[in-house]
């Protein structure tokens, strides 16, 4: 049997509910995360393909004991390769590095690891809404049309999400936010958003050639070139944007819409649970 880690006593105890997150995450944990995962495999079709399995999903604790996948919640989803890596990309979103689950189906045995830690309280109970919609932000980040291999920094209003110095020194172009809910119900459509950054906005420089998800589509209005719904520009850069404000201090989005607007109050849908991300230039 190989070992299994386990999350600290107090640190589910901490997540055993949702609460709201501090308004900053500027502490010294880095969060950078590298998009294999996402550039070679996850692709939206994927995403879309194991929607229904996943919303079973969230209504139950991944984990059934010693940190096995919860197989009556996740037997679905994780009986094709495309499932297992959408699986996996949800499992390395959700729980925090240093956490593995495993997985004994009939093709074999199963390793999953944990990597951003955005629903840790995942493993004792099922996720509540405020987390559906970061662990789905963290896999709507990980997307990429383009076949590309590179790092990204992801950033929010999360404790997991922390950028500390030398990482925002790295990573300093913006390419955009991402939001919305990957775990709606069964006859539901996949609430997918993104909105463009300032440096995306500008153009391709560095490795934002490589990450098309905040862009437009010229073929599809109203979508980006992932297939996502594209909310507009992200800040006051441009004269219409999606999201309300930007935290300087943790260098992200907070407050965005599904659409952008000129002016306060603005009308529609808000998500509090919002992925900003970075690349190298």
């Amino acid at each position: 049997m190989r070992p299994v880690a386990s999350l600290p006593v107090a640190v589910v105890a901490m997540f055993a509910a949702c609460v709201d997150p501090p308004n900053e995450s500027t502490s010294s944990s880095n969060r950078i995360v590298t998009n294999r995962i996402v550039t070679n495999r996850i692709v939206t079709n994927k995403l879309a393909a194991g929607k229904v399995a996943a919303a079973k999903l969230a209504a139950s604790q991944i984990s059934s004991s010693s940190f096995r996948v919860n197989l009556d919640a996740a037997g679905d989803l994780l009986s094709t390769d495309g499932g297992r890596e959408v699986f996996s990309a949800i499992v390395a979103c959700a729980l925090p590095e240093g956490t593995m689950l495993e997985a004994v189906l009939p093709e074999g045995t199963f390793d999953f690891f944990g990597d951003t830690g955005l629903a840790p309280e995942w493993i004792v109970q099922p996720l509540c809404s405020d987390s559906q919609r970061w662990v789905s932000a963290c896999l709507f980040s990980r997307v990429n049309g383009d076949d590309v291999v590179l790092p990204i920094s992801v950033r929010g209003p999360h404790p997991a999400l922390a950028a500390d110095t030398d990482e925002r020194e790295i990573f300093t172009l913006q390419e955009g936010g991402f939001f919305g809910n990957y775990f709606t119900p069964k006859n539901a459509a996949i609430e997918w958003y993104a909105c463009r950054g300032a440096d995306k906005a500008r153009g391709d420089s560095g490795d934002l050639a490589n990450r098309n998800c905040t862009v437009p589509d010229p073929q599809a209005p109203g979508l980006t070139m992932c297939g996502f719904n594209f909310a507009g520009d992200c800040g006051n850069f441009a004269v219409t944007h999606a999201c309300e404000a930007f935290a300087v201090g943790g260098t992200y989005y907070q407050r965005c819409h599904t659409a952008p607007f000129l002016k306060y109050p603005a009308l529609g849908p808000v998500f509090l649970q919002v992925i900003t991300t970075y690349v190298m230039p």
